[in-house]
């Protein structure tokens, strides 16, 4: 049912006075650019898909399934996990700029991907140092990559990011999040280990679990040689950290 004929495409909703934003250039919303540029634009986008869903929630915090609300959550959920995913290409590009491929030995975009991308890491000339020591920056990279995707490819994944990552692919390929739903109450959205969560703190803590881990490769792929015109991104935290 909708509130009025559907006289053009994406019309037929009830309006909010949520306004979409327009501007800046996303290089100069974060203080660089390129691909630096980029995996911080889809942090951001995520905060704004969060922030949008808690306002039009309201106090009363129920995740009915309403269009805006759907809108809010894939967009989150899709943006957190193209941050990874950015990310992830700028390390291998890091990568490769480091151990000085050429054009015709590097991966071809549609092989990116957090595996091949470890696989470059912890080749020797990356992953060691000169006196045959691990290098300790790369490894904790990877070690806390690994620990974010634990099982993975399980049926029900362990790792924080790995979860996330699931939820997106659920909305992308079956349905709208399952609910939780109290009589006279709110609705939740029911996560992982059948927990129900308020959907916003959830997308919050993991706005900031991404930009903290995608900070890590950025970092990295920098030290390591790629080239990007970056600096340091003063991002606000939705839950601050304690010291």
């Amino acid at each position: 049912m909708t509130d009025g004929p559907i006289t053009e495409p994406g019309t037929g909703c009830a309006p909010s006075a949520v306004p979409w934003p327009a501007g800046p250039h996303y290089f100069d919303l974060t203080g660089s650019e390129g691909t630096v540029a980029w995996v911080r634009y889809r942090v951001w986008a995520a905060d704004w898909y969060a922030n949008t869903l808690r306002s039009i929630v309201g106090p009363d915090g129920n995740y009915d399934r309403l269009v805006g609300i759907e809108m809010a959550l894939d967009g989150a959920l899709n943006s957190l996990s193209g941050a990874f995913d950015a990310g992830t290409a700028f390390l291998i590009q890091g990568a490769e700029t480091a151990l000085d491929l050429d054009e015709s030995d590097r991966l071809p975009v549609h092989w990116y991907s957090w595996m091949n991308a470890r696989d470059l890491l912890s080749m020797p000339a990356i992953g060691t140092d000169p006196d045959g020591t691990s290098n300790d920056d790369v490894w904790r990279v990877i070690l806390d990559i690994d620990t974010a995707l634990a099982g993975e490819g399980d049926p029900t994944p362990s790792g924080w990011l790995a979860q996330l990552r699931r939820l997106r692919n659920q909305v992308a390929h079956q349905d709208t999040l399952a609910r939780h739903h109290v009589a006279g109450g709110p609705s939740t959205v029911r996560a992982f280990g059948g927990r129900n969560v308020d959907a916003f703190t959830y997308l919050a803590r993991a706005c900031d679990q991404v930009h903290d881990l995608t900070e890590q490769m950025v970092s990295l792929a920098i030290r390591l040689g790629a080239r990007e015109v970056h600096a340091a991104w003063e991002r606000p935290r939705w839950i601050p950290t304690v010291d």
